[in-house]
């Protein structure tokens, strides 16, 4: 698709370094998005991303050079923007497959040849969209070279990692640190400056070390340590909740005595039949923090590969196995008590 092909509507913004500006298409009768960049823009990223196929990543249909810079056109994103979505509550398996969305179109972006920084991630650079969320802005993002010196300083404050205020060169690990704010935010609305969530403490502490040494090496990385506690998904708590109010009527119809019981006897047993309750329903809740670290967190790399239901099946066994070691306890904990 050419510039020429377009009739431009509407000036969204301009500068002394860009115009963005609507444009429409009467042959497709589709809406674009056209941007213009001064002389010292460099050109690469986009060139790089017109060959891009990652549905989280916003279409460039061409990159034309111009007399005093180049010109891009893109696609017109319809849709919210996540810092939009972000001001609603959301369950934890929402934030979850949010963020793994996130990570995908990071591990997208650094798996080209050369890798593309953004160093811009932020939540008003992301759209939800009817195909998910869509990262757009490449405005400040570069390809990544190992022997760089000090990086410009580029990027949103609280969210730019220490070293894009230009002492230290960016690299992927740039774009992790942001991942981490945005994940904080995403968990209670807040920077981790202002406010650390509980939930996913120790994955985005280790995202935002001020050393780029002691942050996840990668996104890969990244989603090793966060895609397990996807086995907390509200339809695996659905089945444990259904298998908890079963092994208690189970009990409950054990308890009752053929004789009249003794009032100690009655108090031990309503003791035990709580304690196989709540001894699992504890253990549950501690399933996130364990399957964080190995050897569970091996298993990371079927949610990398999308093979979801093979996640879920692996997740039910574990749920069943616990079940039968706790029906086991009840069972020795009857016993005892007989």
């Amino acid at each position: 698709m050419r510039q020429d092909e377009l009739e431009v509507i509407y000036a969204l913004k301009e500068d002394e370094h860009k115009q963005i500006m609507l444009a429409w298409n009467p042959i497709v009768r589709r809406v674009f998005v056209i941007k213009r960049f001064a002389a010292l823009a460099r050109p690469q990223v986009y060139r790089q991303l017109s060959q891009c196929e990652e549905k989280g990543i916003v279409r460039i249909y061409a990159v034309e050079q111009e007399q005093e810079g180049f010109s891009v056109v893109e696609e017109y994103l319809d849709g919210e923007l996540l810092s939009v979505w972000m001001k609603r509550p959301h369950a934890q398996p929402q934030i979850h497959e949010a963020f793994m969305q996130l990570l995908r179109i990071a591990s997208a972006l650094h798996r080209m040849s050369p890798p593309i920084i953004h160093r811009d991630l932020k939540p008003e650079n992301f759209m939800c969209t009817a195909r998910g969320i869509v990262l757009f802005d490449f405005d400040v993002s570069r390809p990544y070279a190992r022997r760089q010196g000090a990086s410009t300083v580029v990027g949103t404050l609280g969210y730019a990692a220490p070293e894009q205020l230009g002492f230290e060169h960016s690299d992927p690990r740039s774009d992790i640190y942001s991942l981490g704010v945005i994940l904080n935010v995403l968990c209670c609305g807040h920077l981790p400056s202002i406010k650390q969530s509980h939930m996913y403490r120790e994955v985005i502490r280790k995202c935002t070390r001020l050393d780029p040494q002691d942050r996840y090496q990668s996104v890969e990385e990244l989603m090793d340590a966060f895609a397990p506690q996807q086995f907390t998904i509200s339809r695996q708590k659905g089945i444990v909740l259904l298998a908890y109010a079963l092994v208690s009527a189970i009990l409950s119809f054990q308890a009752q005595p053929e004789q009249p019981a003794m009032m100690h006897e009655v108090i031990l047993m309503r003791i035990a039949l709580w304690l196989a309750l709540l001894i699992p329903m504890a253990l549950w809740a501690l399933k996130d923090v364990i399957l964080l670290r190995p050897p569970f967190s091996r298993f990371a790399f079927l949610q990398r590969k999308g093979q979801g239901k093979a996640l879920i099946l692996l997740g039910s066994v574990l749920i069943f196995a616990e079940l039968f070691f706790f029906a086991l306890l009840s069972v020795m904990l009857g016993a005892l008590l007989a």
